[in-house]
């Protein structure tokens, strides 16, 4: 049986997609600036984030995230979320500020339009920025 020239084409472009994590058909990229302070005001140090962004909701469909990333000493994180889904839009994104180990962490909700967008030098990634408060510690 042979097979159409076009079909072994697109399995053997797929296959090496992925393999390669700056296949651009196969990831999708966005940045999200997250400022982390306290009630006060004060800039939140090393704090440790987990940032996962929704299709639809919050809890619904993630397209991606990321993990363990650490505030600078103005409490900022400016990071590439990544998604190996063609370009999608994030409506919810979820910041969770020194989690406990577990599957989905409570966090702050944030209603977001965030594109995630091929990776290239044509079109520029889409940002947003995230402003998270947290209690002051006595």
């Amino acid at each position: 049986m042979q097979h159409p020239l076009g079909l072994v084409l697109l399995v053997g472009f797929l296959a090496g997609c992925n393999t390669k994590p700056e296949c651009h058909p196969c990831r999708t990229t966005a940045l999200a600036n997250v400022y982390v302070r306290t009630q006060s005001g004060a800039a939140v140090a090393g704090a440790r984030l987990v940032v996962l962004a929704f299709r639809d909701a919050c809890g619904g469909f993630q397209l991606g995230g990321e993990s363990n990333v650490v505030t600078d000493a103005n409490g900022h994180r400016r990071m590439l979320i990544s998604s190996l889904y063609s370009p999608q839009t994030a409506r919810c994104i979820l910041v969770a500020v020194d989690p406990e180990p577990g599957d989905r962490p409570p966090g702050v909700e944030f209603p977001v339009n965030l594109e995630f967008r091929e990776g290239n030098n044509i079109v520029p990634r889409d940002s947003v920025r995230l402003d998270v408060v947290v209690p002051d510690t006595p």
